[in-house]
């Protein structure tokens, strides 16, 4: 996997998971000139080589939210999920997906089945806090989620 590839996913996700990035108004020029467009070419990129890599497929999804894609995100996630219905990170991805779109019963849907199958505490956690908004009526996303980045080691294996 190319370095430029890695340091674009730690980049991406340290800003889609920053409180201050959901805070924070950014003009579309500045936006479109910053990493995540490249984030999204690298994805392509690497996507030839590896057509069904999740971690691949999930950032891409991430990216696309990010560049207020949000169906073809949402749709990329749902492929991730009609392959492998236990990807975790992927329900959850969707169902804060569902909410910013107020497709509520959708999101609360895969959110529950994140609290109830994750094996992650924290997957768990998040899933639990999100319905626990969405049953008080507290109809936008969640505090974003903070996630470690992905280490990788000698094996090229990633670890969420």
């Amino acid at each position: 996997m190319p370095k430029s590839f890695i340091v674009v996913v730690l980049f991406c996700s340290t800003i889609f998971f920053s409180s201050s990035s959901f805070a924070a108004e950014i003009s579309h020029k500045e936006f479109i000139s910053t990493d995540f467009v490249k984030a999204l070419k690298e994805s392509d990129a690497l996507l030839k080589k590896h057509p069904h890599d999740t971690l691949i497929l999930r950032y891409r999804a991430l990216t696309l939210e990010k560049l207020k894609q949000p169906k073809k995100a949402i749709k990329l996630y749902q492929e991730i999920l009609a392959v492998h219905p236990n990807d975790i990170p992927a329900r959850l991805f969707l169902g804060l997906a569902y909410v910013k779109r107020d497709e509520y019963a959708k999101a609360e849907k895969e959110l529950r089945h994140v609290a109830a199958h994750a094996s992650s505490t924290e997957y768990r956690h998040w899933a639990q806090a999100q319905l626990n908004r969405l049953h008080r009526n507290v109809r936008t996303a969640a505090k974003p989620v903070k996630k470690k980045p992905y280490a990788v080691v000698k094996t090229g294996i990633f670890y969420d």
